[in-house]
């Protein structure tokens, strides 16, 4: 709905291994960096051994993904006593969910006027108030499972052109006015300068209601509250082949060593699928993005950028995103290469210019034609959500629960959500790279204007 933000603002890393030995400094961007995933590095949910599927296995429900809306699922659904059994195709939360920019935010990517368009202005309210319902969500379910992974409130939408100024101030009025929600507030340049040490904006909007966490200690958290419940959760499991009968739907779904009959299906793969079910594949595209994590800043680095710790997003097309890690570091994320990460920082930051980049990771974001969330039936007894466009850690978690609630019978959020008819992208998997290249190109071009 781009209520808070306009566009995608969450990256997903996709590479794993960018092993190397020492850190990137600004001196020498072609320097080796120092490892990979921050994330890795610093989780601290283990859970309980995750065997391979083996044989031939029965269960109520079958996810396909382990990232937050499978996990999400699983926990819902055994919480209201259901079989469930989770097939991820990797370790848990070793895709887009355990990897990303760890924004948790209000809103969905499309603009409202769109959404409004689409639904209805009655319908969009009540999907703004999903997606406030998805950020409160995601609070409770860290409290009651006692998931550590630093959740911090606050969040900024940095202006970068005096367009965004209108469109920003229109839009926290619009807001108030049509929505009555009150939590976001034009926050003008001088105040904004003690949030954000920079030059580079010209004020912003300020969400109350938003945050940011550790997305891969967050996902495991939610992963291991789906084994208390009861969940059946496999890793190294991948779904090679779909059975389908043709009453029923599917009706049992293939891995190299196993196999899984079920009533109901789950897809929660996104941007990660494998082209398994080509007519959700053809609805989004893969976007490659990047994170950099740098050096932890002193307390004088930390007061020179991003003093109280919030999560940042600019107004660009190609734009940055950033935030403070619990042991400040500045994780910053983007469409830039790691030689224009580096540079962003340097632009944004002076005083951080001499401080090291130890992490650097790339990814994938799963964006669809219109940036709206893809949700529905495939058959009789198969769900999906995907396409969450970068608003995936707050809305993925919803999501879990809208499947679970649908799977008992009260689907009348889910269908919703469903009305979002994302356009078809011919070619989706084969020409996706030439395709987001152009539209890269594009995009850049506009942020010129």
């Amino acid at each position: 709905m781009g209520i808070t933000p306009t566009r995608d603002n969450t990256t997903y890393p996709f590479n794993r291994a960018v092993q190397v030995d020492a850190p990137l400094c600004a001196a020498s961007v072609n320097d080796a960096i120092k490892r990979a995933n921050y994330y890795e590095d610093t989780r601290h949910t283990t859970l309980t051994p995750l065997p391979t599927l083996q044989g031939d296995v029965r269960a109520d429900v079958c996810i396909i993904g382990g990232g937050i809306t499978g996990s999400s699922a699983a926990l819902h659904l055994a919480e209201r006593g259901y079989d469930v059994v989770v097939l991820e195709a990797d370790d848990f939360g070793s895709g887009a969910s355990g990897r990303s920019g760890g924004q948790v935010i209000t809103g969905l990517s499309a603009g409202v006027d769109q959404v409004e368009k689409t639904l209805g202005p009655e319908d969009a309210r009540q999907v703004w108030e999903m997606t406030r319902d998805a950020v409160t969500l995601t609070e409770q379910l860290i409290h009651r499972h006692g998931i550590e992974c630093d959740f911090r409130k606050g969040y900024l939408h940095a202006a970068n052109k005096p367009r965004h100024i209108h469109e920003q101030q229109a839009l926290i009025e619009h807001m108030a006015e049509q929505y009555d929600y009150h939590a976001l507030r034009w926050m003008p340049r001088d105040e904004m300068l003690h949030q954000v040490v920079t030059d580079r904006y010209l004020g912003g909007t300020w969400d109350e209601d938003s945050g940011h966490l550790h997305p891969l200690n967050y996902t495991l958290g939610l992963a291991a509250a789906a084994q208390r419940a009861g969940a059946r959760m496999h890793a190294h499991s991948r779904v090679i082949r779909c059975q389908k009968n043709d009453k029923q739907g599917i009706s049992r779904v293939h891995t190299a060593e196993g196999s899984v009959t079920a009533s109901f299906f789950i897809y929660a793969a996104d941007a990660y699928d494998t082209n398994l079910i080509p007519a959700l594949s053809s609805r989004m595209v893969r976007v490659t993005s990047h994170i950099v994590a740098t050096a932890p800043l002193t307390s004088v680095q930390l007061a020179q950028s991003v003093p109280d710790r919030i999560a940042v997003c600019d107004a660009m097309y190609m734009l940055d995103y950033y935030r403070i890690s619990q042991d400040n570091r500045l994780l910053l994320g983007g469409r830039q290469s790691i030689g224009g990460a580096r540079q962003r920082i340097n632009d944004l930051f002076p005083a951080l210019a001499e401080v090291p980049l130890e992490y650097y990771w790339t990814g994938l974001v799963g964006v669809t034609a219109d940036q709206t969330p893809h949700f529905g039936w495939r058959g009789a007894n198969m769900l999906f959500a995907q396409g969450y466009s970068g608003h995936g850690m707050a809305l993925a978690g919803l999501a879990g629960q809208l499947l679970a609630e649908t799977v008992s019978g009260q689907a009348e959020r889910f269908d919703l959500l469903a009305r979002f008819k994302p356009r078809y992208i011919p070619a989706a998997r084969l020409l996706n790279y030439p395709m987001v290249a152009m539209a890269s190109l594009f995009y850049s071009l506009k942020d010129r204007l």
